[in-house]
């Protein structure tokens, strides 16, 4: 018996032997797919970090600079440590189809494994993707080619710009006041001073110290919380490559009054002003008094007094224009490299007559080119004199116009246009980035502007529109906001202000008791399942607000609009 007990534990060894060298093989197969798993999952991870900050870095030129998306996309994956072959490392980014404000990045990586090769696996590909989705800055005021009062050189038969998606004539124009403007006079950011409400003993929106102050008490020494020196900001985005040219109508400040008759205006038009850049057939025209849908050369630049709660000793309101080549990054459009720029000293209502003469010994040609006149809204005094402003430029870039003031109790009105040199229409756009101070001139009954741009990245976001000192004129406006192409109020806002809460039909009646001096807002949460009908077509998807009164309205006011919500997120 012994003997038989050892020949089985003998047996038993070898059996052991045999499992162990089995489960060797097995074991050496399992660490060795391990070290390679752990080795994908490394190389995932470094993929998918890559592929998140390229589509993020290049989804901010989407939809309309689809080139630049990519080619950024890419710089931003190399920057991340990958050397892009096209064969052991893959790479692309392509718009979604039906998504054009989202970029799809798509990396692979072939990782060369150690031992999983004794399994016959020489190699794995691993593959990771992002998508990402902009938001860009709300385009503000219009997919025109004109920001401003339009077509008034027909009426003197003059050459025009061919107007581009347009809503029509439409009776505005944008609006800067100087820095030593009172606050309640409409303008919200570029007015100084907070001193007295127009009609009312309410106070004013967010001065400092704070509201309310006394009707009949003012000091220059209240500021205006909103102010911004920077001033306002306007993007120039043509649709196709080519030449632009820009220009820019009476830019320089000319006190004349809101409706042109004050000052050099009224004491120099029998003259006919002699001015050698209007010709002789135009003069009574291009300079008579009034402003009104049959005069519309009358931009209508104010001064204002100490008496009217403004500091008017400062002097004449300076505006300086910059033109601004596309900043690297869409929401700094002052980033951009400056292409030229030009300080107008402005004029007081007693500049003499005989300064638009050119045969006059106090002729200035500067006043003469800006007075009334579309020009080159760089070029000043600059001789010889230049209409436009020429640039070669690309599709879908931004170019940025600032208007800016330093001093000067007033207000000043203007317009901008553009146009692609040869071009059959205007080929160009121009509008407000974020917010814009207008002098409009509503007629009475019922007018239509566009306010902002909703393209399909703006679904599930809160589209904030503010105004503020609407509806500051001598009868009731009735505002409201209508969805994007159509003239069917939004079904869900809410407003803060003088008016608050749930808005019936998105709508707000403002009236200068309630709204002088007074910001309103109105806040508008846009559906999680809104889509643009062209992302595209910069002509469509425009919110519009309908302005309802029962008599004509000449009012200064200022809109912003912005969406709350990151302006890009990784969606996938």
């Amino acid at each position: 018996m012994p003997r038989v007990a050892g020949r089985l534990r003998h047996d038993e060894r070898g059996v052991v032997a045999v499992w162990v060298a089995i489960f060797s093989v097995v074991l050496f197969g399992i660490g060795a797919f391990a070290v390679d798993v752990a080795r994908w999952y490394v190389e995932g991870a470094r993929l998918q970090k890559a592929a998140d900050s390229a589509a993020l870095s290049g989804v901010v030129y989407l939809p309309g600079q689809v080139t630049r998306a990519q080619s950024t996309a890419r710089d931003i994956a190399d920057d991340n440590g990958w050397t892009i072959d096209g064969t052991d490392v893959t790479f692309d980014a392509q718009p979604v189809p039906t998504r054009p404000t989202r970029l799809q990045v798509r990396m692979s990586s072939e990782v060369q494994n150690t031992f999983a090769r004794v399994l016959g696996v020489d190699a794995t590909r691993i593959t990771r993707s992002a998508t990402a989705d902009y938001a860009g800055p709300v385009p503000l005021g219009s997919p025109c080619n004109i920001f401003g009062r339009q077509d008034m050189e027909s009426v003197v038969g003059g050459t025009t710009f061919p107007e581009t998606n347009c809503l029509g004539a439409e009776k505005y124009w944008v609006n800067i006041a100087g820095s030593e403007t009172n606050k309640a006079r409409g303008d919200g950011y570029s007015s100084g001073w907070c001193t007295k409400a127009d009609a009312s003993d309410g106070g004013m929106d967010r001065c400092d110290p704070p509201a309310p102050y006394s009707a009949t008490s003012w000091a220059p020494t209240k500021r205006n919380q909103d102010y911004d020196p920077e001033g306002y900001v306007f993007i120039v985005k043509p649709a196709v490559s080519g030449e632009l040219l820009l220009q820019g109508y009476d830019i320089g400040w000319v006190a004349t009054g809101d409706n042109c008759d004050v000052g050099l205006l009224s004491n120099t038009q029998a003259a006919g002003y002699a001015n050698p850049f209007v010709p002789a057939a135009e003069a009574t025209q291009r300079y008579k008094p009034g402003n009104s849908p049959a005069n519309p050369f009358c931009s209508g630049d104010t001064e204002m007094s100490g008496a009217n709660g403004d500091s008017g000793a400062s002097g004449p309101v300076r505006t300086t224009v910059t033109v601004r080549a596309p900043s690297p990054n869409p929401w700094q459009p002052l980033d951009g490299a400056t292409i030229c720029s030009h300080t107008y000293p402005g004029w007081r209502p007693n500049t003499a007559k005989t300064a638009l003469n050119a045969a006059a010994p106090d002729y200035d040609a500067g006043l003469a080119r800006t007075f009334h006149r579309w020009m080159d809204p760089c070029a000043g005094a600059a001789t010889p004199a230049a209409d436009h402003l020429s640039l070669t430029v690309q599709a879908g870039q931004e170019y940025s116009i600032q208007v800016q003031t330093r001093n000067g109790g007033g207000q000043n009105r203007f317009a901008l246009r553009a146009r692609m040199a040869g071009a059959a229409s205007g080929g160009v756009q121009i509008f407000a980035a974020g917010k814009v101070s207008l002098f409009n001139n509503v007629p009475a009954g019922v007018s239509t502007f566009n306010v902002v741009r909703l393209d399909s990245s703006t679904a599930g976001k809160v589209l904030n529109l503010q105004f503020f000192d609407l509806g500051d004129a001598t009868a009731p406006v009735s505002a409201t906001v209508l969805q994007p192409d159509s003239s069917t109020p939004f079904a869900s806002c809410t407003g803060e202000g003088p008016t608050s809460g749930a808005l019936s039909n998105c709508s707000v009646t403002t009236r200068a008791s309630t709204n002088g001096g007074k910001w309103q807002t109105i806040r508008i949460p846009i559906p999680s399942d809104y889509r643009c009908a062209a992302d595209d077509n910069p002509s469509q998807c425009w919110v519009r607000i309908r302005l309802s009164t029962s008599s004509g309205q000449a009012d200064t006011t200022t809109w912003s609009a912005g969406l709350d919500g990151d302006p890009v997120r990784l969606v996938q």
